[in-house]
């Protein structure tokens, strides 16, 4: 029992002094009582604590029905006429326990209308209403439109026959019409107030349908959380607060919302400035275009045509010259003078030299694409040239790799790709889509690379294999050589090489092929004997077979030559049992016409004895 006597000491005197000295009826109370969320939670404590809520309310009944607790509550006579007769039950025994019992049906309302989730929904009718968890209509469909409860108010539109137009207004969750249907629009209820139009003027009104702000405004926003809301009035613009006063002049014809600074654009006429919370200008309304203020502090500012870069106090950052100017990124800002771009920082000094005709913003690699001319490059933050300013065309970096062009001559355009260290991972022997596609696919792009790379270690390990003396028994084997000749042969046509890398493959295979010969003429005949065979020398008893093989080093030789070279031939001149002359023949192709060199042989039991001519 005392825990009833604390809870209706509290807040059904609350109740009563909310409702004002008067007689008051179901949906006065109901509606007092759902407003007030701490009361309906303290009602479902003690209900837990008595065990039911029948239980609850025959104690709370007994405590009604005391005497002077009905003057505790501070219901008394007012002249002849009884204050709260629904409460005090004063009028007779009949009507005391009577309003009694519906003064506890009322409060046990109140608790079950606040406690269910309430959710509009449109019926086949296109008519809306509102149901609860368990999809019972609790509102009946009888609305054009409903919304969500905001504050324990829903808003909601009917078409009003009168007017011949739609009409908003406010409803509570038994339904009841709160604030009525009259206004042509409404907002929802936030912290007690609600904005409304009638007719064409915007205004906000409290749940008594007080007037908080006056309707009187073209336009209104809502309130932000300084407390302040944009309203508009003819054609010009301020802010008010909460209690309708004009805390910013309504003079702009254009306003902004305050920034997290706590500043806001306005303009006035073409001009455009910042003004404080309190309305103070403090940045004068005269640039003709003005950036927002960015974190380093600084906002760029334009006048005629020429822009620069102010600070919160007003001083010129940077001089209001240039014909360009970006935002900040990463420190730096892009601008353009006299068509040439560079970099400067935020104390206006110039980083990068304004010397670019083109210029891009600095990417996540630290690099920015730069244009002199009709070539392309990347820079980097200090203006250092990373990749040479050399392609006719440059793709943006993506994962650490770029495409670029370069024309051979103007009907092919080659394409290559270069790392952000500025270094041409594959040579420019691509088509731009192949060179785009390896981009979009890393897989790819590695494994090019790497056969790249492959390529390269094969050249290498070729170098130090030829760094060998071949007439030594001690060289590496026919086998190696071989080998490593057929995996050159194979590097011919691939894209992955560029021309100067072709053409030393070219050089050293030569190099191989001779390495190869000499390692063979050197088992064969020794190594004196082979040294002389690889000169192309003819000596004296040298036998038939090395004069053969030093012939044969001459025209193998000769087809890594780059021009066209006909084949040195040896034809038999004249054979006996012991002796065999060779007819030798070296073609040689003048603008004449051919004249070959012609030199003899002469054998004697397969060993050299003389050479005629």
């Amino acid at each position: 029992m005392k825990r009833v006597k604390e809870f209706m000491d509290c807040y059904s005197q609350n109740i009563i002094r909310e409702l004002g000295k008067k007689e008051f009826n179901t949906a006065d109370v109901v509606s007092t009582i759902n407003q007030r969320k701490e009361w309906q939670e303290e009602y479902i404590k003690l209900s837990n604590e008595y065990g039911s809520y029948n239980k609850l309310n025959a104690q709370i009944g007994r405590y009604l029905g005391n005497k002077q607790n009905q003057e505790r509550l501070g219901i008394e006579k007012n002249g002849k006429k009884e204050i709260s007769t629904a409460i005090t039950g004063r009028l007779s025994p009949n009507q005391k326990w009577k309003v009694l019992l519906v003064s506890l049906l009322l409060l046990f309302m109140g608790f079950s209308s606040y406690a269910q989730t309430l959710t509009p929904k449109e019926n086949s009718k296109a008519k809306w209403g509102y149901v609860n968890e368990k999809e019972k209509v609790v509102i009946k469909y009888k609305y054009d439109e409903a919304r969500e409860f905001s504050e324990e108010l829903a808003a909601v539109k009917i078409y009003d026959k009168k007017s011949a137009s739609y009409k908003w207004g406010f409803i509570d969750r038994t339904g009841k019409e709160i604030i009525p249907l009259t206004y042509e629009s409404v907002g929802d209820f936030s912290e007690g107030m609600a904005k409304v139009r009638e007719g064409y003027y915007w205004g906000f009104i409290d749940k008594t349908e007080k007037e908080i702000i006056p309707i009187k405004y073209n336009e209104i926003g809502n309130f932000s959380e300084e407390g302040v809301a944009k309203v508009k009035k003819g054609l010009s613009w301020g802010f008010i607060d909460k209690t309708g006063k004009e805390i910013i002049p309504i003079k702009y014809d254009v306003i902004e919302n305050f920034s997290e600074e706590g500043v806001a654009k306005v303009r006035k006429g073409n001009s455009w400035g910042f003004i404080d919370k309190t309305g103070k200008e403090i940045i004068p309304v005269k640039y003709n275009e003005i950036g927002e203020f960015s974190e380093l502090g600084v906002a760029k500012v334009r006048e005629g045509d020429y822009w620069g870069f102010i600070d919160k106090t007003v001083k010129v950052i940077l001089p209001i010259e240039y014909n360009e100017i970006g935002a900040f990124n990463d420190g730096l800002a892009k601008v353009k003078k006299n068509k040439k771009f560079g970099f400067i920082d935020k104390t206006g000094k110039v980083i990068i030299p304004l010397k670019y005709d083109e210029i891009g913003n600095f990417s996540v690699e630290g690099l920015a694409k730069v244009r002199e001319g009709d070539y392309w490059g990347f820079i980097d933050k200090t203006g250092k040239e990373i990749v040479p300013v050399k392609y006719n065309e440059i793709g943006n970096f993506s994962n650490g790799y770029a495409a670029v062009e370069e024309r051979r001559n103007s009907w092919s355009n080659q394409w290559g790709i270069i790392d952000k260290a500025g270094n041409e991972v594959l040579p420019k022997n691509y088509l731009k889509e192949e060179a785009l596609n390896m981009l979009s696919d890393r897989a790819l792009l590695q494994k090019e690379i790497q056969h790249r790379e492959n390529a390269v270690m094969l050249i290498e390990e070729v170098e130090m294999v030829l760094d060998n003396d071949y007439y030594s028994v001690n060289s590496h084997s026919q086998e190696t050589l071989k080998a490593l000749y057929d995996n050159l042969m194979q590097l011919k046509s691939v894209k992955y090489l560029d021309s100067d890398e072709k053409k030393y493959i070219t050089e050293i295979k030569k190099y191989l092929f001779t390495a190869m010969r000499t390692k063979l003429m050197t088992q064969k005949y020794g190594a004196a004997t082979a040294k002389k065979i690889m000169a192309g020398q003819y000596e004296i008893g040298m036998s038939k077979s090395a004069c053969l093989d030093a012939s044969a080093v001459l025209q193998e030789t000769s087809l890594f030559s780059e021009e066209y070279v006909y084949n040195i031939y040896a034809d038999v001149f004249s054979k006996t049992a012991t002796t065999e002359v060779l007819k030798i023949g070296i073609p040689v192709v003048t603008l004449s016409g051919r004249n070959d060199k012609i030199f003899y042989l002469h054998f004697r039991n397969d060993k050299l004895e003389r050479i005629s001519y």
